[in-house]
């Protein structure tokens, strides 16, 4: 029975120093654990945060496009409206043209009427000097008509 005893007490010396090596296994593996965790965890957060940065890019990059669609539009209100400013500037150059060739039709016509006004004085002036050739000629008393004048 000595054996046994002291095999028992060996056993549990053993087990004495063993329980504290398992122990300290155990305490590794949860800290091992633990570690795992917090790794995950501190990746969860950084993903959240690079998610959180992509998101902001991806906002920014919507700014940016919102910005550049409303700078185009600007410059689409500038060159419709540099676009009027040519039409309408056309438009008076036209009818600044269509002016100066009415001005010069409506010369035309007061120069036509200038030159019908001085034929019919020439002709008028020379039916007066052939019907004072006809007076003097012929002596006729009576006033003498001539084409739109009055001869007396």
């Amino acid at each position: 029975m000595f054996i046994f005893c002291v095999s028992v007490f060996i056993f549990c010396v053993y087990f004495l120093c063993l329980f504290p090596v398992c122990l300290c296994l155990y305490s590794v593996f949860i800290f091992c654990v633990s570690v795992f965790i917090f790794c995950v965890y501190f990746l969860c957060i950084f993903s959240t945060f690079i998610f959180c940065v992509y998101f902001l890019c991806l906002f920014a990059v919507f700014i940016f496009c919102v910005f550049f669609l409303c700078v185009c539009v600007y410059f689409l209100c500038l060159f419709s409206v540099f676009t009027f400013c040519v039409s309408v500037f056309v438009s008076c150059v036209y009818f600044l043209c269509v002016g100066v060739y009415f001005q010069c039709l409506f010369s035309v016509f007061i120069f036509c009427v200038y030159f019908l006004r001085l034929f019919s004085v020439c002709l008028c002036l020379f039916s007066r000097s052939k019907v004072s050739m006809r007076k003097k000629r012929f002596d006729f008393e009576r006033p003498q008509v001539a084409v739109g004048c009055v001869v007396s």
